[in-house]
């Protein structure tokens, strides 16, 4: 029986040898970026918007609120992931979550288009 605790611990591990995010910053493959990344879109970003800090956007330095941004975003081709969900382009909408990190620069601006891996 105490083979039973290793196996069930090899084996929630076993997705995670896979593509990972480094520790540090470095190129990746096209292969691996494609594996951690759901969704691919090429946007031009019509208004970045300072997002306030809240429960939902909680951060350890919560001193530094600055980091907190969304983007409102224009889709420039037709996207379409899976059978669920498709947009055309032209359509508009927010991406939350950008600037989370201490490190970061305002690198997303308006009027400019990007692709985005969300």
């Amino acid at each position: 029986m105490s083979w039973v605790f290793p196996i069930l611990l090899l084996t929630a591990l076993g997705g995670s040898w896979g593509c990972q995010l480094p520790h540090d910053w470095r190129p990746q493959s096209e292969s691996c970026r494609a594996e951690l990344a759901e969704i691919i879109i090429y946007a031009k970003v019509l208004a970045v918007h300072k997002d306030t800090y809240s429960v939902y956007n909680y951060l350890p330095w919560q001193y530094d609120t600055d980091l907190f941004y969304s983007a409102e975003v224009e889709l420039l081709c037709d996207q379409a992931w899976g059978s669920m969900l498709e947009m055309p382009a032209g359509a508009r909408f927010n991406l939350t979550g950008l600037g989370y990190f201490p490190c970061h620069s305002y690198t997303v601006m308006e009027n400019n288009t990007y692709y985005f891996f969300v």
